[in-house]
């Protein structure tokens, strides 16, 4: 892996990370001004919406089961997927294995999330 293919990885980690610890100030430091965020049932949100979301769901564990990257020039993308442990709102725990794709910009020197679109595979 490169250099940059390495940073990328590591800022994907860190989104997942913040994911589960519910640290809204470390996931807004991941993200572009203008994200766009396709959830797996279709739904968008924006970097507002989408922080304004953190916590309704609680992702208790998001394992990586593959990832590729591809850095060009200033932009890369990430082909992802996770095995997931998710709790809804109502208690409800779900076992769930994703895709998902994602678009980073590299912006003063800084890699930010500008796109992600997940999908739900058959277990």
């Amino acid at each position: 892996m490169t250099d940059q293919e390495t940073q990328v990885s590591h800022r994907e980690a860190a989104r997942r990370d913040a994911l589960i610890a519910l640290d809204r100030e470390a996931l807004a430091a991941l993200l572009a001004d203008d994200l766009i965020w396709t959830h797996a049932n279709g739904a968008t949100d924006t970097r507002a919406s989408y922080l304004g979301k953190l916590g309704g769901v609680r992702f208790e564990e998001i394992a990586t089961l593959g990832e590729s990257v591809l850095v060009l020039g200033t932009a890369a993308t990430v082909k992802s997927e996770y095995a997931m442990r998710l709790r809804t709102p109502a208690d409800e725990v779900l076992d769930i294995r994703s895709t998902a794709s994602s678009v980073w910009s590299l912006a003063d020197g800084t890699w930010l999330l500008r796109r992600f679109h997940s999908g739900n595979l058959q277990a």
